[in-house]
């Protein structure tokens, strides 16, 4: 099973924050995010600042022009701001001192091609070795812990979604951004992706070792909801509309939330299954925040560097959504 470790930091506060705007300041930002603003009349973002003091944060999100921010997100306690903003507000946030990066803040679609069999798997419970003790956390479109299949299996719950740009967000209850507890890692409102999670976490730990199980049928789940609703039936081809898509800045507050519960849980794992990114312009490497930066034990270069190359067409500027998917593998247990 590959093992992804979430690696995370601290950065020590600064003692007073400087002044909001710097003479000959322009922090490092993705390519093609000013001539996307410019045409689509704004872009969502993910802004890194210096130092991890929350006033610095705070204080970047307060010098922003009103009429510059049409929606803005902390990402926890990381050094980060999800905003997403118009061409005077990305100028100002790309000159203001405190600002050592701006991202772009990409949409990915859900995307998995697993099968037990392929990796061993029984070998590997014949030897003992069935995930007992662990947690493996499930960072995708929800899980249906009601299921048969994973009956008891899940033991933590959360979802983050947004309604930044083209998005709408879909987590219960009263905050449809952010939701924690029993029930709130569930499969997210019906469209044709949202079973995607179920089925991943029906490979890692779903039965209990018979000849029809997960890859870990002893391990217990973590799920972990960060898909958005995209209505936008071009956005969504060659999927039908409307269609799920997550933020980076979701799935870095989905890795945070999955660190919180490193005390109480055994977690061995963290799954992303999540498909390339289309953007309107080639996009370098997502944020180097502490809980985004991830290391999979693999020859193949981890997701948030899988970035499509070719710009969309020029005649209508693209959103930031993750691209079709291969389908799962039939051979996978079912998530119906």
């Amino acid at each position: 099973m590959t093992v992804l470790a979430v690696l995370v930091g601290t950065a020590a506060a600064t003692a007073s924050a400087p002044a909001a705007t710097a003479a000959g300041h322009d922090a490092p930002t993705d390519p093609g995010l000013t001539a996307e603003a410019a045409a689509t009349g704004s872009v969502p973002v993910i802004v890194e600042v210096s130092g991890a003091a929350d006033q610095q944060v705070e204080g970047v999100r307060r010098s922003l022009p009103a009429q510059s921010v049409r929606r803005a997100q902390r990402l926890d306690d990381l050094p980060l701001l999800a905003l997403e903003v118009t061409p005077e507000g990305l100028d100002a946030v790309r000159r203001d001192p405190r600002v050592s990066r701006v991202w772009r803040n990409e949409q990915r679609k859900a995307s998995s091609t697993l099968s037990v069999s392929s990796i061993g798997a029984p070998t590997a419970w014949a030897s003992g070795s069935t995930g007992a003790g662990q947690t493996v956390a499930i960072v995708d479109t929800g899980v249906n812990a009601s299921h048969p299949f994973l009956a008891g299996k899940v033991v933590a719950e959360a979802c983050f979604s947004s309604s930044f740009s083209n998005t709408v967000a879909v987590c219960p209850g009263s905050d449809p951004t952010t939701a924690t507890g029993p029930g709130t890692g569930a499969p997210c409102p019906a469209m044709p992706d949202c079973n995607h999670g179920t089925h991943v976490a029906g490979v890692v730990a779903g039965g209990s070792g018979g000849s029809f199980s997960g890859v870990a049928p002893g391990a217990t789940l973590i799920a972990v909801q960060v898909f958005s609703t995209l209505s936008d039936p071009v956005d969504c081809s060659p999927d039908p509309a409307p269609c799920a898509t997550t933020w980076t800045s979701d799935v870095v507050r989905g890795l945070q939330y999955v660190y919180g519960l490193r005390a109480s849980h055994s977690i061995a794992a963290v799954n992303l299954s999540l498909g390339a990114a289309s953007t309107a312009a080639p996009a370098t490497t997502s944020p180097r925040s502490p809980a985004s930066t991830c290391c999979a034990r693999s020859a193949s270069p981890p997701w948030w560097r899988r970035a499509t190359t070719a710009p969309p067409p020029a005649a209508r500027p693209r959103s930031r959504h993750r691209r079709a998917c291969p389908a799962p593998s039939r051979s996978a247990p079912p998530t119906t």
